[in-house]
């Protein structure tokens, strides 16, 4: 096992949790990172847990807020759950549609769009005009 796979590895079952906790709650630094991480790397075959990661994430400073909402997104989007992903990827973009430059306003747009998300349109065409300005 490599000294990082407690963060970086897909493992998830109780042993590799509570290895997770332990490293956690000792590291001094980057407990973001490894939240985020882990998070990733677990949100495939885990996405509720993922998804719990991601909130520690965003709740350990204000400036995760978008970049974590973005991946809550890209979960949701994993679990087919569209109108959730649009939930977060709203989140992420932040009242201006901004916050998140491009990657959730271009995704955002593209979704609303396949998905004919209607409620949605008005959003949509707002922060996409956002970004020609």
């Amino acid at each position: 096992m490599s000294n990082d796979d407690w963060f970086r590895g897909a493992a998830w079952d109780a042993d590799a949790k509570q290895l997770f906790r332990k490293k956690l709650a000792r590291a001094r630094d980057q407990k973001a990172y490894y939240l985020r991480t882990k998070a990733s790397a677990i949100s495939g075959d885990h996405p509720s847990d993922a998804l719990a990661l991601y909130d520690e994430y965003i709740a350990a400073d204000d400036e995760h807020y978008s970049r974590g909402n973005y991946a809550k997104s890209m979960v949701c989007l994993g679990l087919g759950d569209i109108d959730k992903a649009l939930e977060f990827l709203d989140c992420a973009m932040g009242k201006s549609g901004m916050d998140m430059n491009s990657p959730a306003v271009l995704e955002f747009a593209f979704l609303v769009g396949l998905h004919k998300r209607s409620q949605h349109y008005q959003r949509a065409l707002a922060v996409m005009q956002a970004l020609d300005d």
